[in-house]
C-alpha cells in the first residue's frame, strides 16, 4: 500500500509518487499564501481532505490520527467528528465517547498529570475538548511539550540512552526537517522571585521555524497514549538547575 499511494495533480491530474514528491519539493518555487508571513520562514498546512488521504494510503486506523489543534480549536474539534464513531462510555453514567481523530494540545513545562494505575507524574493526559453541546465527549490529548522534547533529545542520540528504542526517520527528511527539529535549544532563566536559575527549552530566534519538530512531539504524545512507548522505561529527564 505504501508503494503505491501518491499525491494526485490538481493541474493535471497526474500522480506524484513520494520519491518524486522530494525532489520536486527541493526545486520547486515556494510562494506563501499569508500576506503576513515571516520573511524566510516555511510555514506547512494540510487540508483535512489531504490528511484523510495519507491516513488511508498508509492503513492508520481513525483513532491513530492526532490533529494540533492550538490553533482554532473548534474548528478543529469539528473536522476531528467527522471521522470515527460514538462508543458508550465504559464506566456507568457518564457520556459517550467519539473514538476517531483525536485534537492534541501542547502544554507549558510545568504541567504534569497523574497515571490513574501507578499514581505516578506522566507527561500527557487524555482529557476532554469543549463541544457546545453534551450529546458525548471527545477526548484531547494533552501534553508537556518540554517533557517530550526531552525525551525525543534522547532518542535521538542513540537507543543506549533511550532504553533501547530506536528513532528512525524516512528518507524524505532533509535539511529543513532537522532545522525544525533544532528550532529550540536550553537557556538558563530566573524562575518567580526566589532567583532560582532552571535550564528551559526555548526557540533559538522568534523567526526560527518549528513546525515539523512539533509534529515529532505529537507523535511520542500518541505513541505514549496508545502504549506504543513506555516512555517511563526511557530514562527520566534530570532537572537542570544553575546554582
Amino acid at each position: 500500500m505504501r508503494a503505491s499511494a501518491h499525491y494526485q495533480c490538481q493541474e493535471c491530474a497526474g500522480h506524484i509518487s513520494d520519491a518524486q514528491k522530494v525532489v520536486a519539493v527541493r526545486k520547486g518555487l515556494w510562494r506563501p499564501e499569508n500576506p503576513n508571513a515571516i520573511p524566510g520562514v516555511r510555514s506547512y498546512h494540510l487540508s483535512r481532505e489531504e490528511i484523510r488521504e495519507a491516513q488511508l494510503a498508509h492503513g492508520v486506523t481513525d483513532n491513530h490520527v492526532g490533529i494540533d489543534s492550538g490553533h482554532a480549536a473548534a474548528d478543529v474539534y469539528a473536522h476531528c467528528l467527522r471521522w470515527g464513531r460514538i462508543v458508550p462510555s465504559r464506566q456507568p453514567g457518564l457520556l459517550p465517547i467519539h473514538v476517531g481523530w483525536t485534537p492534541m494540545k501542547g502544554r507549558e513545562r510545568d504541567a504534569s498529570w497523574k497515571d490513574p494505575e501507578t499514581k505516578q507524574p506522566r507527561p500527557y493526559c487524555l482529557g476532554s475538548a469543549a463541544l457546545p453541546h453534551r450529546k458525548f465527549r471527545l477526548p484531547l490529548l494533552e501534553f508537556n511539550g518540554d517533557f517530550l522534547l526531552d525525551i525525543l533529545t534522547k532518542l535521538r542520540k542513540g537507543p543506549e540512552g533511550a532504553g533501547g528504542f530506536r528513532w528512525e526517520l524516512t528518507g524524505q527528511a532533509d535539511e529543513e526537517y532537522f532545522r525544525h527539529l533544532d528550532a529550540k535549544v536550553k537557556k538558563p532563566e530566573v524562575i518567580g522571585r526566589s532567583g532560582k536559575v532552571q535550564v528551559i527549552w526555548r526557540l533559538r530566534s522568534g523567526r526560527w521555524p518549528d513546525h515539523l519538530l512539533d509534529c515529532e512531539l505529537e507523535q511520542l504524545a500518541m505513541a505514549m497514549i496508545h502504549r506504543r512507548l513506555p516512555w517511563a522505561t526511557i530514562a527520566q529527564p534530570e532537572k537542570e538547575e544553575v546554582p
